[in-house]
């Protein structure tokens, strides 16, 4: 009445959202406008009212918004970080352990942060350049890169991982998470330091044996006696100069084939 009162003296009245239940008890959410009518006489001569049912919407939205406190709620008890990203990358959302670790407040503005502050140096290109050309393609990614921890400044490797999602079918952004994987990466890094230090040490007995097994040869080399080397299997590997002047051969056509193969007479003597 007090609409329909203010629309008769030439206000104009809208309402958004106006809500109220029918009487089954349907909920109903109307979209309204009230707008005077004029007659000739320039006299307010009545009211029209355009109405939109936007019900259908409402509880869409209510859906909506009930489901996005459902994923906070799950989200804020993952142990890694779980994120949200629109088109441009700009994260919109990020979860507990995700603001504990940086050591930020849940009251803080995601469309103000710099994220290049938390990421390594070294891995910054890498990782903008992959997430960029990922968005572009609309695919999923994973990534592992140091990120800063907000109190102590000490960098910790993450595997990142992306997916992206959609609205109606439009690309809106990354949906993901990030994994500490850091003791793996310095376990992975340890073992592979000792391998390296023990194919290092290796290396290094390796040409300490053929330096010894060179001076052995040319002291062999020196003798005017026939001198071989010959294992349990009697396949000869080693044999000096002389013997080789004796037998007429090169070390080569020797090397590793067996003594009776090389010098057959010797089974007459047996």
């Amino acid at each position: 009445k007090e609409v329909h009162s203010r629309g008769m003296k030439g206000a104009v009245e809208r309402s958004e959202d106006d809500y109220y239940v029918k009487d089954d008890g349907t909920p109903v959410w109307l979209k309204w406008e009230v707008h005077p009518w004029y007659n000739a006489a320039g006299e307010v001569g009545g009211i029209v009212i355009f109405t939109e049912n936007i019900t259908e919407r409402k509880q869409a939205e209510k859906s909506i918004k009930e489901s996005e406190e459902r994923f906070r709620t799950m989200a804020n008890e993952a142990p890694l970080f779980v994120w949200v990203t629109d088109e441009n990358l700009q994260t919109t959302y990020l979860n507990k352990a995700g603001l504990d670790y940086f050591g930020l407040d849940e009251s803080v503005k995601m469309s103000q942060l710099s994220w290049k502050k938390f990421f390594h140096p070294n891995n910054i290109e890498r990782v903008l350049t992959t997430m960029k050309e990922d968005a572009r393609l609309h695919v999923s990614y994973s990534i592992e890169m140091r990120l800063k921890d907000g109190a102590s400044g000490e960098y910790h490797w993450f595997l990142d991982k992306g997916a992206p999602k959609y609205t109606n079918e439009r690309f809106t952004g990354f949906i993901g998470t990030s994994l500490d994987i850091h003791d793996r990466r310095e376990a992975e890094k340890e073992l592979e330091d000792k391998v390296n230090q023990r194919t290092s040490e290796l290396n290094r007995q390796n040409i300490l044996l053929k330096q010894q097994n060179h001076l052995v040869k040319n002291i062999l080399d020196s003798s005017v006696d026939l001198i071989g080397v010959y294992d349990t299997d009697t396949r000869i590997i080693s044999i000096n100069q002389s013997s080789l002047n004796a037998m007429r051969a090169k070390e080569e056509d020797v090397l590793g084939k067996k003594l009776l193969d090389i010098l057959p007479r010797m089974k007459d003597t047996q």
